[in-house]
């Protein structure tokens, strides 16, 4: 009943082990702990979970583990072989792992259906702690996600994020799903503020419950790009009314500093609640004092008999005040409609 966790200063999440080990080294502290080890932990609290039969190898020296660890449990099969580094203020992470048949709610990573499992190989070489430090390159290959009879693949993941001394920013994502670019200096903690306070020139009740008090705002300044592939799986998971065509590209980028946001997209197909919209698109930016909105659709078909042309949206948001217009024809059609709203 060692508690492993206040060693570590992990408490939060391991608690107690049980260990047969042969151990060799120095120190009771995880500062000046140099030890190797061999052996097996016959059990493990870890995320409110009770773990068997881990075997362990390896060792810890100057506030890093470099080795091998091996999980064989009802809920998840993992085999580890690599390095976490904790010696320096930013932690660092050099390992490859195979992840089999993981229970992800059962193992209380995810608030989803018991049978949610995962598999997947990892090759992980990154440091950070939080989301706008981090840097690196995480590899994923061979996913299986399972849920309620349902099974999702994804051949290959690639994540690069690169920073030079002045925080510029080169975050690069490959994938089956959809390949992303993002450029620039931003810090995404805070990205939710610096929008707010953008829309809120315009419509200043547009978000009332993000608060900006002591915000210090920054300079934010990037592009960004994300070409959609194979996006079935996650809509499929996540947006269940959903369904795109594989050729969907947006684009756009955000000035804090001078106040600037701009995005637009293309899509030749998509679904959504049952809608199918042909040739959609979609402009906006801010010009002078007003935000505006372009989006529209060559076809849209509400129904194997209804559909409309030329389908145009334009709306404009300036001084707590939305304008918009609506606009769509029907070409060789009887009986034909069209509107300017």
């Amino acid at each position: 009943d060692f508690h492993a966790g206040r060693l570590f200063n992990v408490d939060e999440h391991i608690k107690k082990l049980n260990l047969k080990a042969s151990i060799s080294g120095s120190g009771i502290a995880f500062d000046n702990m140099r030890v190797m080890m061999d052996g097996v932990i016959d059990s493990l609290e870890f995320f409110d979970n009770l773990y068997n039969e881990i075997t362990i190898s390896g060792g810890i020296d100057n506030k890093k583990f470099t080795g091998e660890l091996n999980v064989r449990d009802e809920n998840v099969y993992l085999d580890f072989n690599g390095s976490l580094d904790y010696s320096r203020s930013v932690p660092a992470y050099n390992f490859t792992a195979t992840l089999r048949d993981a229970y992800l709610d059962r193992i209380n990573l995810v608030d989803r259906d018991s049978s949610t499992r995962l598999s997947t190989n990892l090759n992980i070489n990154f440091m950070g702690d939080n989301i706008d430090n981090t840097q690196g390159i995480i590899i994923l290959d061979s996913t299986v996600f399972e849920e309620s009879g349902n099974i999702y693949t994804m051949d290959d993941f690639t994540l690069s994020i690169t920073r030079d001394s002045t925080q510029y920013v080169f975050l690069r994502m490959y994938s089956d799903i959809l390949d992303a670019t993002l450029e620039g200096k931003y810090t995404l903690y805070l990205l939710p503020k610096s929008l707010t306070n953008l829309f809120n020139n315009y419509l200043d009740t547009l978000i009332s419950d993000v608060s900006l008090e002591n915000y210090e705002f920054l300079n934010q300044d990037f592009i960004f790009s994300v070409n959609l592939k194979n996006t079935k799986p996650l809509t499929e998971l996540f947006f269940p009314a959903l369904e795109i065509n594989e050729r969907a590209r947006f684009s756009g980028g955000y000035n804090e500093r001078i106040g600037n946001l701009f995005v637009d997209g293309k899509c030749s197909e998509f679904h959504y609640n049952g809608i199918l919209f042909e040739n959609w698109y979609a402009d906006y930016y801010i010009q002078g004092n007003s935000m505006q909105l372009y989006t529209g659709a060559e076809k849209v078909f509400y129904s194997d008999t209804l559909k409309s042309d030329s389908l145009y949206v334009e709306v404009k948001a300036r001084n707590d005040s939305i304008r918009y217009r609506i606009k769509w024809k029907d070409f060789g059609e009887v009986p034909f409609s069209a509107a300017d709203l």
